[in-house]
């Protein structure tokens, strides 16, 4: 998902993130790192909870 598809569908990135979790790589820790800024309250919930399990 590009960062301009990203805008205002943060919504729907739940299982993008959790995958992105399963991959445990240094660039998909980034993108996770990304979205703790994210306006959607559970998805800055869910990639603190997947960084802090990192």
């Amino acid at each position: 998902m590009s960062r301009r598809e990203r805008v205002g569908s943060d919504g729907n990135a739940q299982p993008y993130v959790v995958a992105l979790a399963m991959l445990k790589g240094d660039k998909a820790r980034q993108e996770i790192e990304t979205y703790r800024n994210s306006p959607e309250a559970t998805l800055r919930e869910l990639a603190r909870k997947l960084l802090n399990d990192w």
